[in-house]
């Protein structure tokens, strides 16, 4: 679902794409949570949160904590310096673009290329330590679909705002990232997954997950449905996406509370 490519791109393209679908699910068998996974209509549904929340971002925000040694691994660093001053939403996301790119803002429903090095803390106190780059497999490429579900809500949000050709660094919180088993991007060595699941284990509200991101290519997939353009759907499934992200809410609230 998401890697069918046909017309106007090429079959390379499309190997690698589906060679990309079946690394990241080889490293973690995926596991249907709820409806999620199955129907498109649903995965709009889940994300409408961050689509919604992505639309108003609330504040400039300081790079202080944002940056730090990525720990002894060491990386060619492809970015550059950090900027002094992002932005964060209301979802808690927060983003530092490097570079804005000359291209459009990818559209949900479209395949994505990127490039991308991961990072993570456990806490606002400790380094960010590299867990997982794309720039050491082959081309660097990591294809997947825009707004489908199986991507990290947080890193989704952050890519929806960005161009074709830029460069950014997303914050992304822990209710916002790996929340749920099947999420991508996800490191297929072994050893990088160990160092992603030590850090998530101990993760609290002050640590996140941090993506250096380069968005190469944003396009139509020919075979997609159109199930993910929010602005093409029937006023009844709107209504049903407002009404799950104030039952989100309401939850998130409950919990907070208990």
């Amino acid at each position: 679902d998401g890697f069918i490519v046909k017309g106007s791109r090429s079959s390379q393209i499309t190997r690698r794409a589906e060679e990309s679908h079946q690394q990241e699910y080889k490293c973690m068998p995926f596991r249907a949570v709820g409806s999620l996974v199955h129907q498109r209509r649903n995965a709009l549904i889940a994300v409408g949160k961050v689509m919604l929340s992505g639309l108003a971002l609330e504040s400039f925000v300081s790079k202080a904590g944002a940056i730090g040694p990525f720990g002894d691994r060491g990386a060619n660093d492809p970015f550059g310096e950090l900027p002094s001053s992002g932005f964060a939403s209301k979802s808690g996301m927060k983003y530092f673009d490097y570079e804005v790119g000359p291209g459009s803002p990818p559209k949900y429903g479209q395949v994505i290329i990127v490039k991308y090095i991961a990072s993570a803390k456990a806490t606002g106190k400790e380094k960010l330590q590299i867990f997982d780059s794309s720039f050491e497999r082959g081309g660097g490429d990591y294809i997947m679909k825009h707004g489908n579900g199986r991507c990290v809500l947080g890193l989704d949000e952050g890519i929806h705002t960005m161009r074709v050709g830029g460069k950014r660094r997303i914050l992304v919180p822990p209710n916002l990232g790996y929340t749920v088993p099947g999420l991508g991007p996800f490191p297929p060595e072994a050893a990088d997954r160990r160092i992603l699941n030590k850090i998530l284990a101990k993760m609290d509200d002050s640590g996140y997950v941090a993506f250096d991101v380069m968005l190469i290519d944003a396009y139509d997939d020919d075979a997609d449905a159109g199930y993910y353009d929010d602005t093409d759907l029937p006023p009844g499934v709107l209504d049903q996406v407002y009404g799950n992200i104030e039952r989100f809410k309401q939850a998130v609230n409950v919990v907070g509370k208990s």
